[in-house]
């Protein structure tokens, strides 16, 4: 379990958030998985779903637009200490900017866009939200990783907006990037066996106690399983989607 009360450092996957097109079920739905409640904004802020774990912040849901042809999701914010200067060094790398950065209130700041492959991402500086105060335990952020048609190409992105290293995984074209001896999140080279179709995309884990009851439970609650629960190196995980199609995997860690 980690805990944090100040800003995590730049480049440090800090907040998960979900756009789905109905709150209210998604609300009920991770509740009920995670065992969340939530902090609910006024108009100001898009009556965004803010969710706590046992009273530290773990991830958020929020109203897609009316009219949007993008499917529900799950995003991926890195930390940034400068946004402005991230912002313009997004640019310069190859990536487009969708919006930002902008003033979320006290909150904090954000920008949205894509990297070089076409991955969705954030970047998020810390006001008064400083992103998940928890992780690393069940019902709360436990890892991000990016699948993409151009591993190289995203893997160097991210190095070059961090100055960060990267380690290859034995046997696969998977890639840890790392700051000093941190890990802090995964890039996977997307194979044949994807469809053309799908774009690059971050992919989002959450720890439960249980993969194989918590797959189950995705079922009662409406949601889908993509594939059967399996063992990692790291864990059991299982490959999920809500009800609403936006998918996450699930992974009950092993121990350090």
């Amino acid at each position: 379990m980690s805990t944090f009360t100040a800003p995590k450092l730049a480049g440090t996957p800090t907040w998960f958030d979900l756009q789905s097109p109905d709150v209210a079920k998604a609300r009920e739905f991770y509740t009920k998985l995670f065992g969340w409640t939530f902090m609910v904004s006024g108009p100001e802020m898009g009556y965004y779903s803010l969710g706590q774990l046992n009273g530290q912040a773990s991830a958020g849901i929020a109203q897609m637009q009316p009219g949007t042809n993008m499917p529900s999701a799950w995003s991926v914010y890195l930390a940034t200490d400068d946004i402005q200067a991230d912002t313009a060094k997004w640019k310069q790398l190859g990536g487009q900017v969708f919006f930002g950065p902008d003033k979320l209130g006290d909150f904090g700041h954000l920008t949205v866009g894509t990297d070089p492959t076409g991955a969705v991402f954030g970047l998020w500086q810390a006001g008064l939200h400083i992103g998940a105060t928890i992780t690393e335990v069940p019902g709360a952020m436990a890892w991000c990783e990016e699948y993409t048609h151009d591993v190289v190409k995203a893997r160097d992105f991210y190095c070059a907006m961090y100055n960060l290293t990267y380690e290859r995984m034995q046997g696969m074209e998977y890639y840890v990037l790392h700051r000093g001896q941190q890990q802090l999140a995964g890039v996977m080279q997307m194979d044949k066996t994807w469809p053309d179709s799908v774009p690059s995309h971050w992919m989002p884990y959450f720890a439960v106690a249980n993969a194989d009851d918590a797959a189950k439970l995705v079922i009662e609650l409406g949601g889908k399983l993509r594939m059967d629960t399996f063992d990692s190196p790291h864990g059991r995980l299982a490959w999920v989607e809500d009800p609403f199609g936006a998918a996450f995997f699930l992974v009950a860690m092993t121990a350090a």
